[in-house]
């Protein structure tokens, strides 16, 4: 048994120890409400900051997608006519183009050139030249000969083409292309323009 001082003494130290106090903020490592609030703020901030710069860049991308599928398109059509209107001659008439406005050109081309399109008119005699006109019409362009009935698509889907002629051996063919930039209503034109120069 313990001696009674022994026991006084205990009391003593037990009752003059302080008891740790739970409400001081001393004593907490957790965040208060304010802190959390400003650090759910900035968070939001910075979210809201990313999300914007990373649809920007997801827009300037779409659109530059449409602009060089609309390029290829309108170079794609430009290159076909191109092709056409190489095989363009005088062929002893003085002039390559017989005619033109703003959506057709008319001009004269030898018959049975390897280049020549024969399903255009296939009956034309070798040697022989032949006028043909090329239109566009409904987004293609169609080439036909002034001798028969048949035409030739020489390419699609393409929104204007013009032609303009500034002498009889001087053609200016402008082809426009437009395009949707996907999830968005804007239009991206593309506009190529090629002088084509006839002996």
């Amino acid at each position: 048994m313990l001696p009674l001082w022994h026991i006084r003494g205990s009391y003593k130290k037990l009752i003059s120890t302080p008891l740790p106090l739970y409400n001081n903020p001393k004593n907490h490592s957790g965040f208060t409400l304010i802190e959390v609030l400003i650090a759910t703020g900035i968070a939001a901030l910075l979210g809201t900051i990313i999300l914007a710069i990373y649809f920007s860049s997801l827009q300037a991308y779409r659109r530059g997608e449409a602009k060089n599928q609309t390029s290829v398109k309108a170079q794609l059509a430009l290159q076909q006519i191109g092709r056409v209107l190489a095989q363009a001659c005088s062929c002893g008439t003085g002039s390559a183009i017989i005619g033109s406005s703003s959506n057709s050109v008319t001009f004269n081309v030898i018959c049975g050139n390897p280049a020549f399109p024969s399903g255009v008119d296939p009956s034309c005699p070798s040697g022989s030249y032949n006028q043909l006109t090329l239109t566009f019409l409904n987004g293609q362009v169609l080439l036909s000969s002034s001798s028969s009935s048949s035409t030739e698509k020489i390419a699609d889907s393409i929104s204007n083409v013009q032609f303009s002629e500034s002498n009889n051996n001087t053609l200016t063919v402008t082809v426009s292309q437009k395009g949707v930039i996907p999830g968005g209503n804007t239009n991206e034109n593309s506009q190529i323009q090629q002088v084509f120069f006839f002996h």
